[in-house]
């Protein structure tokens, strides 16, 4: 009978568990001291912080009802809040539907730029173009391109459009001119309802999910060795394998892979991502704010996206806020966290009136080290020869990192479950 083995107990893993035969010879690892990647909620000072702005907004039924997401005794439904904020200014999400909220002036430049000529969406090669074909030509510039460089760390010229569908709002010209005078009553949002555990955080909703399976913990991947079908972990343990399952980021190969072959180490070495520093505020309560996350358009505001969390579930909401403040930045940048630090407090200080810091209750940063692939341009081809020539090694990649594709949390998900059909069909 063959070994297996599966690395990581992120969403994907929790997909693989889920879907694999029950008959077939696994074993399960995972680096940290507890089970969920990037799904997990950090408990501290009886507050669960999420490793960034997670929610569930899918609109998969089989996946819904796997986690239970319509128990209203656990989760509750809401009808997305999202604001955006430029110069201390609110503006309506999305912009492009919201432009009664925009100057004199900038109407005018908006429109002006709406009759210059531009790609057809077909013809657009990366996502500036997309940019300019779909929102015109000055909101790419003031808005969105501003943004893109400070929450992808990327130059919008760069990046290609593989990530892009159903995940921003699509090309509506009759709804944009609309919003140039009036409210829009249904703004065609991408996130127009999601749902959120009512207590312990984002987790909440795959706790129990991961409890009914045997994963070894603190099991970080030190090296593995094609030759041998052996990895090797850094507490001194190792285990053999013939098939290998993993949700290892495709980067991390480089430090990690024996008999790595010069064109894979030139691939892996081209690819990019942020990381991520999530700013965990409970702070006291002075203004009131209904949002549940909200943009920040300026480049001098370290956050790119702040969410108010007890927004989102039954924690307080009388006496405080807790605030999650999300930064950016590539792994191939030099970037100044001293100055990150004091910057985002100052920030969050003024936004929320505070008279000082007297008045934050609770202060704590977590770095995630790996946050979102960057999709840069003409990369595709290459990351599915890495995957190609890893599946030649029998090691199958799944998961967000695993795959080196933006994906949401249902996606992770089932990316898990379809290699569990191919190990299952293989019956390895």
């Amino acid at each position: 009978m063959s070994k297996n083995i599966l690395i990581g107990s992120g969403l994907s893993a929790l997909g693989f568990l889920e879907n694999l035969n029950k008959d077939i010879n696994l074993e399960s690892f995972d680096k940290n001291t507890y089970f969920g990647g990037h799904g997990y909620s950090h408990k501290f000072d009886d507050c669960f912080i999420d490793e960034g702005a997670h929610i569930s907004h899918t609109k998969d039924k089989e996946f819904l009802d796997y986690i239970d997401a319509n128990n209203l005794k656990r989760f509750t439904k809401f009808n997305s809040k999202i604001v955006n904020y430029y110069q201390e200014k609110k503006i309506g999400y999305p912009i492009q539907l919201n432009l009664k909220d925009l100057t004199f002036s900038e109407k005018f430049k908006y429109l002006k730029s709406f009759f210059l000529k531009t790609k057809k969406l077909e013809d657009c090669y990366n996502y500036y173009d997309w940019l300019v074909s779909t929102y015109g030509k000055f909101l790419a510039d003031k808005y969105y391109s501003m943004y893109t460089k400070k929450y992808w760390r990327t130059d919008p010229s760069d990046m290609s459009l593989d990530w892009v569908k159903g995940r921003l709002a699509e090309k509506n010209i009759f709804k944009t001119l609309i919003s140039l005078f009036l409210e829009l009553k249904n703004s065609s949002l991408v996130y127009d309802e999601f749902r959120y555990p009512k207590k312990n955080g984002f987790f909440d909703f795959f706790i129990n999910k991961f409890k009914q399976f045997d994963i070894k913990l603190d099991h970080n991947v030190k090296k593995i060795s094609i030759k041998k079908k052996k990895v090797y972990f850094s507490n001194g343990k190792s285990a053999n394998y013939d098939y290998l399952i993993s949700s290892i980021p495709l980067v991390d190969y480089l430090n990690i892979l024996e008999e790595l072959p010069e064109e894979m180490s030139r691939i892996l070495n081209s690819l990019k991502y942020t990381k991520l520093a999530t700013y965990n505020y409970k702070i006291l309560k002075k203004k009131d704010y209904d949002f549940h996350w909200c943009y920040f358009y300026d480049s001098k505001i370290p956050i790119s996206r702040m969410s108010i969390l007890n927004n989102w579930n039954d924690e307080n909401k009388d006496n405080y806020y807790l605030v999650q403040g999300e930064v950016f930045f590539r792994n191939d940048e030099t970037f100044d966290m001293n100055q990150c630090d004091k910057r985002t407090k100052e920030h969050i200080i003024k936004f929320f009136n505070l008279e000082s810091d007297k008045e934050i209750l609770l202060e704590k940063k977590i770095i995630v080290e790996k946050a979102y692939p960057v999709p840069l341009l003409n990369q595709k081809k290459n990351i599915e020869k890495i995957k190609s020539w890893l599946q030649s090694q029998n090691i199958y990649q799944i998961g967000l990192y695993g795959n080196w594709q933006f994906m949401w949390s249902d996606q992770a998900f089932n990316s898990g479950k379809q290699a569990a059909e191919i190990i299952n069909t293989h019956k390895l």
